[in-house]
């Protein structure tokens, strides 16, 4: 997605899990090691694209070589420009994101999902293809929102959570726990994310 954004090209992709993996290609680009983005540090950023919640543990990596993170928007995205994103967040191909909203750092908005007004998205938080996030609503941090789930006007859904794909949130959710079905209700206590 990034390379269909203007001013941006791919140099590549790090890996920090498995050294050979570098050994590949992957979309016609090399894959550096973590250890050896050292010399790209001043001139190039990075976007932590993958889905997890968890990503923090890859982002953390890189941050601490000083690298600057990009915060990237597809052409065919809408971002009210009365609406603010944090560092290394990403807005895929056709999404909305309403007037006076705030996307922390490193949030993934994946295709086609529409973030209504006024409403907040915590650090390395993931809205999976098509959800509909509805206006004056809080998410919290690291926490994922599954592929078409619906989150109702007003809602809070805290840190940590998964909302299942499909589900339709209509009251407010606490921090750790997993919610499947219509109205979404809570499977599962005490989780980290996904």
């Amino acid at each position: 997605m990034a390379s269909e954004v203007p001013g941006y090209s791919i140099a590549g992709f790090v890996e920090n899990l498995d050294k050979s993996r570098c050994k590949i290609q992957f979309e016609e680009g090399p894959i550096f090691w973590i250890d050896d983005i050292d010399n790209m540090v001043e001139t190039h950023e990075a976007i932590c694209g993958i889905g997890t919640t968890f990503r923090f543990k890859f982002t953390d990596q890189v941050a601490a070589k000083g690298m600057k993170f990009a915060t990237v928007i597809h052409p065919t995205a809408r971002v009210s420009s009365k609406s603010t994103m944090g560092q290394g967040s990403l807005v895929s191909v056709q999404s909305v994101i309403a007037a006076y909203t705030t996307l922390g750092e490193h949030v993934l908005i994946n295709r086609g999902v529409i973030v209504g007004h006024h409403t907040s998205i915590g650090n390395f938080s993931s809205v999976m293809m098509g959800a509909r996030v509805a206006g004056d609503t809080r998410i919290g941090q690291c926490t994922y929102i599954g592929l078409g789930a619906i989150v109702k006007n007003g809602v809070t859904i805290g840190d940590h959570c998964i909302v299942g794909a499909g589900a339709v949130v209509t009251k407010d959710l606490p921090d750790n726990v997993m919610a499947y079905g219509i109205p979404a209700r809570i499977v599962k206590e005490n989780i980290e994310g996904l």
